[in-house]
């Protein structure tokens, strides 16, 4: 098997977009899991309020976000 990493960087306009972005993709399952809208606002602003801290804003006022992409290639056995 082959395999290897990739970093990309996204660069977007501020934290809420990197929220809205997340929130299609790894956050679904946890906001799926929650009992109400209320929950899911403020699990969303718990999280914006942990990539504050994580990802600074630039000079030019956006932030890069690293989304790390493994990417692989399985052969199968010849018999």
């Amino acid at each position: 098997m082959n395999f290897g990493k990739t970093t990309y960087i996204h660069v977007l306009d501020n934290h809420r977009a990197l929220i809205e972005w997340y929130k299609s993709t790894g956050m679904r399952l946890y906001l799926n899991a929650l009992p109400n809208d209320s929950a899911r606002t403020q699990f969303e602003e718990d999280v914006l309020d942990i990539c504050k801290k994580e990802y600074k804003i630039q000079e030019n006022g956006k932030i890069l976000y690293p989304f790390s992409r493994v990417f692989f290639v399985a052969y199968k056995e010849k018999a």
